[in-house]
Formats: C-alpha cells, structure tokens, sequence
C-alpha cells in the first residue's frame, strides 16, 4: 500500500463524517482539526525513505499509484509540504471554532486538503498548475451567486494566507533547530 492512499482517502473519510457531524459545532470542529493535525503529525514522523509498518500492512512512501491516468508519488519535499499544509488547516480550524464560519467550512476544508495533496503528488510536477487551475474553475463553477462564489474564494485564499504567514516562521524555526537544508 502507498502512502499516497492514505493522504488522499482520510481527508474525504473526514470530511463525510464531518459533513454528517456539522449540526453540532463542536464535534465536527474537533473531528476535522484531529483529522488535519494528525495527518500533518504522521507526515512529518514519516522516515522519509523505506516503508512502515501501520495497521497490520506495509506502507511504503516511495511507491506511486495512477489515478484517472496521473501518476501520484510521494516525495521526500511533497510530505513535509502536505504536512505543513495540514497542520495550517488544524491552526485555522482551531481559529475558526468559536467564529462560526459556517456549517460547510470545515468539511470544505478537508476536501480542498486532498486537493492540494493530489496537486501536489502528481508526477511530473509541470502537469500540477493545469489541474489545480481547473480544481478552482470549478469552484466557480459550483457556485449559486456570486456572494457564495466570494465566500468560497476568500475560504479558499485564506488557507493559501495561512501557509505564507506560517511558512517562513516555521522554516525559520527549523533552520535554527539545525534541520538540513535538504529538508526544506
């Protein structure tokens, strides 16, 4: 089994729970910020080369899998990327608990993080903005009125604004920590 597998289907296992949770704040909250935290934890654990032993069954980071005809692989530079990228959704779930953004925020967010994931595991990498260019024409395209398509777009640049606020910070940090430059 990949790695792959499991950055791709927990998320959308989440995020149906999630959806089915959302009349109740606090469940759902805590359901889809674990879920993020804890996928973002286990990538940056991850032995970034061979394979582990979870649940029973071999995963090995290395191996691809085809989906739709796009090769999806692992790499050493996409697990930490992913990991940061769910672990900023954790923050902005945590953050967003007690605002209410709304009932749909928090699934939404989980299905965009397997998104982003697949963006990013698509092998080769050039092929990557063509689909994450389409991933978000749809969002345009899903959109009832134009306030819900402004809703869903600010939603959507907020975690690409986490991510940049975050990003130096954290690499700041590990760059003092000592981690090499490879890693990064």
């Amino acid at each position: 089994m990949s790695v792959v597998v499991l950055v791709v289907t927990v998320p959308l296992l989440a995020a149906t729970l999630v959806y089915l949770l959302r009349r109740w704040p606090l469940p759902s909250t805590a359901l889809a910020g674990l879920t993020a935290l804890a996928l973002g934890w286990v990538l940056w654990r991850w032995p970034s080369e061979g394979s582990i032993l979870f649940l029973g069954r071999v995963i090995r980071l290395e191996q691809s899998i085809t989906i739709f005809g796009q090769r999806l692989q692992m790499t050493s530079t996409t697990q930490w990327v992913i990991g940061f990228i769910a672990v900023a959704l954790a923050a902005a779930y945590l953050g967003a608990w007690r605002v209410s953004p709304g009932r749909t925020f928090f699934p939404f967010g989980l299905v965009l993080l397997t998104l982003l994931s697949c963006v990013l595991l698509v092998q080769p990498p050039w092929v990557a903005p063509a689909i994450l260019t389409g991933a978000l024409a749809l969002i345009g395209d899903i959109s009832r009125s134009t306030k819900e398509h402004t809703s869903i777009m600010n939603t959507v640049e907020g975690f690409f604004g986490i991510g940049s606020i975050l990003g130096p910070a954290l690499l700041s940090q590990l760059l003092t920590a000592g981690v090499s430059w490879k890693w990064l």
